[in-house]
């Protein structure tokens, strides 16, 4: 299954590392911008993604960053506390951590 994780904090990084160590492809990445994430680098080095799959999350609206979502061909969104969606670019899929 190909995942677009949203994350952040200790809990982001740790189901972004149980996601992967299950086999789980990360497809890509969304995060805060860089100066108000946690556990930033913990989460995209537990996923071992390519940094072209990374997104700030404040840019989701943009269209360019909305086709480089599309391109990725996630067949979910995963949040930790909610499903999201941008702008149908993966099945609606309610998915949240206990």
């Amino acid at each position: 299954m190909r995942i677009l994780f949203f994350g952040n904090n200790l809990t982001g990084w740790k189901v972004a590392e149980w996601l992967h160590n299950q086999g789980e492809t990360i497809a890509g990445v969304v995060l805060h911008p860089p100066d108000k994430r946690n556990y930033g680098d913990e989460i995209i080095h537990s996923t071992g993604i390519d940094p072209a799959c990374i997104f700030d999350g404040t840019r989701l609206r943009e269209p360019e960053v909305v086709e480089a979502l599309r391109a990725l061909k996630p067949d979910i969104g995963f949040r930790r506390c909610l499903a999201i969606s941008c702008a149908g670019t993966y099945s609606t899929c309610c998915l949240r951590a206990a």
